[in-house]
C-alpha cells in the first residue's frame, strides 16, 4: 500500500538460476552499485510528479519516465540485495525498473521490474460551502432537502500528525486542518 507523501522502503534483489536449473535464488555474488533506473507508467496513470529514489547514502534522485543512457542511480548490492526508499509526493501507477549494463557480472545487460505500483492519496479533505458545522440539533440549519449545494473534494498527502496508529489512514478527522 503506497501512499503519497510518504516514503516507503522497498529492497531489490539479482535473481539468478541455480545450478541445477529447477529454482532462483538472490546472486550473493552481486556487488554492483551503479544501475539505471526508471518508471514505466501504466495506463491510468494521472502523469503527476515522479517519484525520488533514496539510497542507503541518502543520495536522492527523480526518476525518469524513460531507461536512462548512463547509470542515473547508485545502489549498494551486498550478496544481490540492495535497499532503497521510494519518496512519493503525488499520486500514480507505474512500475520502477533497473538495469545493470556494465557487463561486469553478466555478457549481457541484466533488468527487471517492480510490480505496477498504485500510489494512493492519503486521504480526502470534504469542504461544503456554507456549512455551518452544526455539532448538535441545536446549530444553525444548513440547507433544505432538494436543494443544492457545493462540495469541494481534495486530495491530500500523508501527514504523520494524522496518522497517529501509522496504519495510513487519516485519524480523527473532526478537526479543521487540511493538512
Amino acid at each position: 500500500d503506497i501512499i503519497a507523501g510518504r516514503n516507503h522502503s522497498l529492497r531489490v534483489t539479482m535473481m539468478r538460476q541455480n545450478t541445477t536449473g529447477t529454482s532462483c535464488s538472490a546472486a550473493t555474488d552481486y556487488s554492483v552499485s551503479g544501475v539505471k533506473a526508471w518508471l514505466i507508467r501504466a495506463s491510468g496513470d494521472p502523469a503527476g510528479t515522479a517519484p525520488n529514489l533514496i539510497n542507503s547514502s541518502n543520495a536522492s534522485v527523480s526518476l525518469p519516465n524513460a531507461k536512462p543512457g548512463a547509470n542515473n542511480v547508485t545502489l549498494n548490492f551486498s550478496s544481490g540485495v540492495a535497499n532503497f526508499t521510494l519518496a512519493n509526493s503525488d499520486v500514480g501507477k507505474y512500475a520502477v525498473n533497473f538495469a545493470d549494463s556494465s557487463n561486469s557480472y553478466a555478457s549481457s545487460e541484466i533488468s527487471g521490474s517492480s510490480s505496477t505500483y498504485v500510489v494512493r492519496p492519503f486521504g480526502f479533505y470534504i469542504a461544503v460551502t456554507s456549512n455551518p458545522a452544526a455539532s448538535s440539533d441545536a446549530g444553525s440549519v444548513f440547507t433544505t432537502a432538494g436543494t443544492n449545494f457545493t462540495v469541494t473534494v481534495t486530495a491530500k498527502a500523508y501527514a504523520a500528525a494524522d496518522d497517529a496508529n501509522s496504519d495510513g489512514l487519516p485519524d480523527n478527522h473532526a478537526d479543521t486542518n487540511a493538512a
